[in-house]
């Protein structure tokens, strides 16, 4: 069982739990919401209880990363995965006119080096596999992780 947080009508599988802050303007047209509210806090679950969590295009919305993948990796089992897609930031804003910046990004530094700085510090995690995906004017980086132990070593 695993979590889509932040998913915003297509879920990266038909399983998922499906979560995200309500909204008025979307329509999920047949791929239900199972849960409403703020990523920062996940209190419907107990510690390692899912097999993944997969955010695309959110953890870079949040002034504090680290409490929130912290908050993020609290949820996963050990062995289970953390599966982040997010932008980097330089690059969206090169290929995106300003008026049309998403002002919810917070860190102008937003990118790989950035996540993998931050990832280093949640002893937890292996970071197994990223990418930047830059080709056709693409912004996007990619992360995997997968949690090694419950932190209590």
């Amino acid at each position: 069982m695993g979590i889509d947080i932040g998913y915003g009508g297509a879920p990266i599988n038909d399983t998922a739990i499906t979560m995200d802050m309500q909204s008025m303007y979307v329509d999920y047209k047949g791929k239900p919401q199972n849960l409403y509210g703020d990523a920062r806090n996940l209190y419907w679950f107990k510690d390692g209880v899912l097999s993944y969590l997969y955010s695309s295009h959110l953890i870079e919305d949040f002034e504090d990363t680290l409490s929130v993948l912290k908050e993020w990796v609290r949820v996963i089992q050990v062995g289970g995965y953390l599966c982040l897609l997010f932008p980097d930031e330089q690059r969206y804003r090169a290929s995106e006119r300003p008026e049309y910046w998403n002002l919810s990004h917070k860190h102008m530094d937003m990118g790989l080096k950035y996540m993998l700085d931050i990832l280093c510090k949640i002893p937890e995690v292996i970071v197994i596999e990223y990418a930047e995906m830059f080709d056709n004017n693409n912004y996007n980086c990619m992360i995997v992780c997968r949690k090694d132990n419950d932190g209590t070593l």
